[in-house]
C-alpha cells in the first residue's frame, strides 16, 4: 500500500556526473593557442549530466607541471599565451555538476618554433693565425633554442669601427671556425648566434675583444749573421744582429748542413729548417755519420739578446726559458746558423718547449730567420 497516489504521471530523473568533453586545439602559434570543448549529449532520459552544471576546469601541462589552470564557467574555449615556442603541451578538460566530477577530455599540442632566446654558450677565442681568429663555441641552452639549431652566426668588426661582417656558413655541427683575411695586430669585436629555420637569434654578450697576431718582426738583408776572424778549434764567435722589441724571445739554430743540403734548405729565402727537419726527428747520413739534425743552442729574451754570442762554448747561461746546451762545435764541418723570433702576440704558453714537444714548429707568421754560412776552426 503506498497510500494516495496523484493521478498525475511521475518522471525519474537520475543525476549523473558530466561526460568527458571533447578537446580541441587550435589557432597554435609559438606563444599562444585556443583551447575548445564540447560537452557531450547532455540529457539521455532517464540519465541528466548537465542540470545543475557547476564548472569546467581546463589545464595546462608539460611534463607533469601544471601551466595554467582555467576555472571557466559557462565557456567553452579559452585563449592561453602561457604557452613557450617549439614545446609539448598536454590540455585536460574536466566538467563538474550537482553529482560531481566527470572524466577529463584530453589533448596535447606542440608549439610552433621561434629564434632562439639564448645564445651559444662558452665562446672563445684566440690569434691562431696571420691576420686569423678562431671561434669556438657549445650550443644554447636548450631550455632557450626554441627550435631546431640549424647554424650559427659570427659578427665581429675592427674596434673602432662601424662596418660589421659575418661569418653565417656554419652548420648545426660546427663547434668551431676560423675568421681570416683580418688585419694584423689588430682588436676585433667578436659575438655568436645560433639559427634555425624561423631565423638568427640573440647575439651574445658582452662582445669579446680578440687582437689578431701582428706580424713577425724581420730581419733585412744587412743584418745577416757576420763571422768573426777570432776563433778557437770548437768555438766560434758570432756578431748578433740588433732585434726589434716586437720580438718576445729568440731561438738560436745551429745546423750541420752539406752544402748541397744548406743550398736547398734556404733557396728560397723563407725556409724553416724546424719544419725541413720536424721535431728533432730526421736526419741525413754523411759519411756514415748523422747530419742535418737542428739543435737550438740557446732561448733568449729580447731584453737579454747579446751583440756578440760564442757558439760551441758549452756556455748556457744564456737560456731565459728553456734548458737548451750549446756544445763544442765539430772541427772541419759546415754549420748554418739561424736565428729564429717570436712576435709579442704569441700566447704565452707556447713556449719553445711546448712547440717541440708537440711534435712540430709553430706557423710560420711567427718567425722570421736570417743565417750565415761558416766552416769552424780546421784543426792545427
Amino acid at each position: 500500500d503506498i497510500g494516495n497516489v496523484s493521478s498525475d504521471a511521475a518522471e525519474l530523473i537520475i543525476l549523473a556526473v558530466p561526460s568527458a568533453p571533447v578537446v580541441n586545439v587550435s589557432n597554435i602559434e609559438a606563444r599562444r593557442a585556443t583551447i575548445q570543448w564540447t560537452l557531450t549529449a547532455c540529457a539521455v532520459p532517464p540519465v541528466d549530466t548537465c542540470t545543475y552544471m557547476y564548472s569546467v576546469t581546463v589545464v595546462l601541462a608539460r611534463t607533469g607541471a601544471i601551466v595554467q589552470n582555467f576555472p571557466s564557467e559557462g565557456s567553452s574555449s579559452v585563449n592561453t599565451t602561457s604557452v613557450r615556442p617549439f614545446r609539448t603541451y598536454n590540455v585536460s578538460v574536466v566538467a563538474q555538476n550537482r553529482a560531481g566530477v566527470g572524466e577529463p577530455g584530453t589533448a596535447s599540442f606542440e608549439t610552433l618554433q621561434a629564434v632562439s632566446e639564448g645564445p651559444p654558450l662558452n665562446v672563445a677565442t684566440s690569434a691562431t693565425g696571420l691576420g686569423e681568429i678562431t671561434v669556438s663555441w657549445s650550443p644554447p641552452s636548450p631550455d632557450l633554442q626554441n627550435g631546431v639549431i640549424t647554424g650559427y652566426n659570427v659578427s665581429y668588426m675592427l674596434v673602432g669601427t662601424a662596418e660589421q661582417f659575418f661569418r653565417d656558413d656554419l652548420t648545426a655541427g660546427d663547434m668551431s671556425a676560423v675568421l681570416d683575411g683580418l688585419s694584423s695586430g689588430s682588436s676585433y669585436s667578436i659575438s655568436m648566434a645560433a639559427v634555425n629555420s624561423i631565423g638568427t637569434g640573440v647575439f651574445s654578450t658582452p662582445l669579446i675583444e680578440q687582437e689578431t697576431v701582428a706580424e713577425a718582426p724581420t730581419f733585412t738583408s744587412d743584418q745577416v749573421i757576420s763571422e768573426s776572424r777570432d776563433s778557437s778549434r770548437t768555438t766560434i764567435p758570432i756578431s748578433l744582429p740588433p732585434v726589434s722589441e716586437d720580438f718576445s724571445h729568440l731561438w738560436i739554430i745551429v745546423l750541420w748542413l752539406t752544402d748541397e743540403m744548406h743550398d736547398s734548405l734556404v733557396a728560397d729565402g723563407e725556409s724553416d729548417p724546424l719544419q725541413m727537419f720536424p721535431n728533432n726527428d730526421s736526419f741525413t747520413l754523411y759519411n756514415g755519420r748523422m747530419r742535418g739534425r737542428p739543435y737550438i743552442a740557446s732561448e733568449v729574451s729580447q731584453a737579454n739578446w747579446p751583440a756578440t754570442y760564442v757558439l760551441g762554448d758549452d756556455n748556457n747561461s744564456l737560456n731565459d726559458y728553456g734548458s737548451y746546451r750549446n756544445g763544442p762545435l765539430e772541427q772541419d764541418s759546415p754549420y748554418t746558423v739561424f736565428i729564429w723570433g717570436f712576435s709579442k702576440s704569441v700566447e704565452s704558453k707556447m713556449t719553445s718547449r711546448n712547440v717541440r714537444q708537440a711534435g712540430g714548429a709553430l706557423p710560420r707568421q711567427y718567425f722570421s730567420f736570417s743565417s750565415s754560412r761558416f766552416l769552424s776552426p780546421v784543426s792545427t
